[in-house]
């Protein structure tokens, strides 16, 4: 529940209702903070001095990195991880930031899923698709390869890092959030810089 700048979280535990506030709106953060209430029950811990210590509690900083970039755009950089759970949350990082702005997200092939490809990549553009993505950029073998699965919206293919910095045509990026998530061997911070 929103309540001024918090929101309000409600646990039942053991027939009880607890009530703790958060300054924290942000998926990422919550999720976070319920794992350490979920603990802190399960493990006996709870006292009720701690319903004020969640109000306090300020945001972790997160791998996450938010940049002014070229042409009035800004950048989010998370280019040391892709996987298709932390997809999710930054691309609710990238909404959140970007509100009206068109969004853009470059992705590297996602490796050790344990999804199979075609499985993984359907579920990568449903979300792409579920986030209003207006541009999405695949750079990789594998995502390429799986390009059909991203029919329907502007999407854009790229063997590998080097032809994407070659080839893309960077003025076409005017005013847009962009987020850039990439498995680390794709070096992804090149495109960053």
């Amino acid at each position: 529940h929103a309540h001024e700048s918090f929101q309000r979280i409600e646990v039942e535990f053991e027939g009880e209702l607890y009530s703790f506030r958060t300054p924290f709106a942000d998926k990422a953060s919550l999720e976070n903070l319920l794992h350490c209430i979920a603990y802190i029950f399960s493990s006996g811990l709870y006292h009720p001095g701690l319903h004020e210590r969640t109000e306090k509690l300020s945001a972790v900083a997160m791998r996450m990195e938010m940049k002014h970039a070229i042409n009035n755009c800004f950048l989010i950089n998370d280019a040391y991880s892709a996987d298709i759970l932390s997809l999710d949350v930054s691309l609710d990082f990238l909404n959140t930031q970007a509100r009206q702005k068109e969004k853009v997200l470059i992705l590297s092939d996602i490796l050790q899923s344990g999804l199979p490809p075609a499985e993984l990549y359907n579920k990568v553009a449903r979300m792409v698709k579920e986030k209003n993505v207006s541009l999405f950029i695949g750079i990789g073998k594998e995502i390429t390869a799986h390009k059909d699965s991203f029919s329907g919206y502007q999407a854009l293919f790229y063997a590998d890092t080097e032809s994407f910095l070659r080839d893309f045509d960077f003025s076409s990026l005017w005013k847009m959030g962009i987020l850039i998530k990439g498995a680390r061997d794709f070096e992804f911070e090149r495109i960053s810089n």
